[in-house]
Order: C-alpha cells, then sequence, then structure tokens
C-alpha cells in the first residue's frame, strides 16, 4: 500500500466539491498532520469542510508532524505536510501550493495537487474530469490555463 500525505487545500476541494472519496478509492487511506486538521476546521473555511473534518472518515489518519524546517519560507500547514511525508517516506504528498511543492519535490517528494488528482481519477473511471473541473473552478480555486490543459491531457491519457 502507497503512503500518501496531503496537505489542507486539495482536501478542501475535493471536500467542497463532493469528491472527497477518490482518495481512499485511489490510495485507500490518506495521511494529515495535525496543522492541516486545524486549517480544515478554521473558522474562515467552508462550513461544508469544517463539518467533514469534525467527523473524518476512517481512511484519513490524523498524525503528529515531527520538528519542520521554520527556516522554510511557508505556511506552518505546509510546513508540517513536508515533514510528515518526510518522516513516513510517503510515497505521494498532495499539495497544490507551488511553492511548497517545489520545497517538497527539491527533497525527493513526489508530488500531486488537486488536478492531478481529478485527472488520474478520470483515467481510473472514478469520476468525468470535464464535470468535475468544472465544479472545483466554482469554489475560490486557482489555476493556471495551461495547467488545466495539461490536466485536461492527462485525464485522457
Amino acid at each position: 500500500m502507497k503512503i500518501v500525505v496531503s496537505d489542507a487545500g486539495p482536501l478542501r476541494y475535493l471536500v467542497e466539491t463532493g469528491y472527497e472519496g477518490i482518495l481512499e478509492a485511489l490510495f485507500g487511506s490518506v495521511f494529515v498532520p495535525l496543522r492541516v486538521l486545524a486549517e480544515l476546521q478554521h473558522v474562515s473555511t467552508p462550513a461544508k469542510v469544517r463539518a467533514w473534518s469534525s467527523g473524518l472518515p476512517n481512511w484519513i489518519t490524523v498524525r503528529n508532524a515531527p520538528a519542520v524546517d521554520e527556516g522554510l519560507n511557508l505556511d506552518p500547514g505546509e510546513l508540517e505536510v513536508i515533514a510528515l511525508a518526510l518522516e513516513t517516506h510517503a510515497d505521494l504528498l498532495i499539495i497544490d501550493d507551488r511553492a511548497g511543492r517545489s520545497v517538497a519535490a527539491s527533497k525527493g517528494l513526489v508530488c500531486m495537487g488537486t488536478l492531478g488528482l481529478l485527472a488520474l481519477a478520470s483515467r481510473r473511471g472514478l469520476l468525468k474530469f470535464e464535470p468535475a473541473l468544472e465544479s472545483l473552478l466554482r469554489t475560490n480555486f486557482r489555476a493556471s490555463e495551461d495547467l488545466i490543459q495539461a490536466a485536461r491531457q492527462l485525464s485522457k491519457a
């Protein structure tokens, strides 16, 4: 079984759009650090996401993150998610933030974002990419047109 660790952003967008179940279908289980759980429960997070995170499904495991590298210019959630991914020797880190992905990749972590997850789920027959993308774009998710086009191509591969 693969070890997968997720940041708050992709979880938030998948829950907002109703596609969070693809994580269990694709990976079986997902680890999140405590800081990510706190972000999902923050008052500024959509109510649907807060409610979901208050009664997490059994395929989500919340873990304490090891000491983080405070020298990195990332928010606390991204610091914890990278630290947890390194500690668990994660096969995949789910993260959207560009700076976080860059740091994670420089540490040898394989990363995938929300669009990549939707494309992978589409290729595996778990969802139809275009309706999922439309739903995602109705949230405050933002991505360049190039990234969206690349995900469209991946969804068909």
